[in-house]
């Protein structure tokens, strides 16, 4: 049992320690660490091995989804730049002319592997 509540316990700081850092607050040490409340989930003035893998669940979710929206803004951003008439969908020719510039930048950087097409 004590060696579980250590594990947990372990889990719940780095994961304090990685939602800190999602956060925007790169520090290492008690800032980074979650508070008491956080991890006392109902409030009683303990905490338990399920409130603590509720904690780290939640923290799991929370970084997932931020994470998720970061991949979703990169993508719709790179769809954006090669929708070159604004239409909504990309036809063979915009991404033809994509995958050109994608392949004259390899080239300049000495990335080049010959014809694509």
């Amino acid at each position: 049992m004590k060696k579980t509540l250590i594990s947990a316990l372990a889990l719940t700081i780095a994961l304090g320690a990685g939602s800190a850092h999602a956060r925007g607050n790169s520090e290492m040490g008690p800032r980074a660490l979650p508070n008491f409340e956080e991890l006392d989930r109902d409030g009683n003035g303990q905490v338990t091995q399920e409130e603590l893998k509720a904690f780290g669940d939640a923290r799991r979710a929370e970084m997932e989804a931020k994470r998720a929206e970061r991949i979703g803004d990169r993508g719709q951003r790179m769809f954006d730049r090669v929708d070159a008439n604004d239409d909504g969908v990309l036809d063979a020719e915009e991404y033809a002319a994509f995958t050109d510039r994608v392949a004259e930048r390899m080239e300049r950087r000495g990335m080049g592997h010959g014809d694509r097409h």
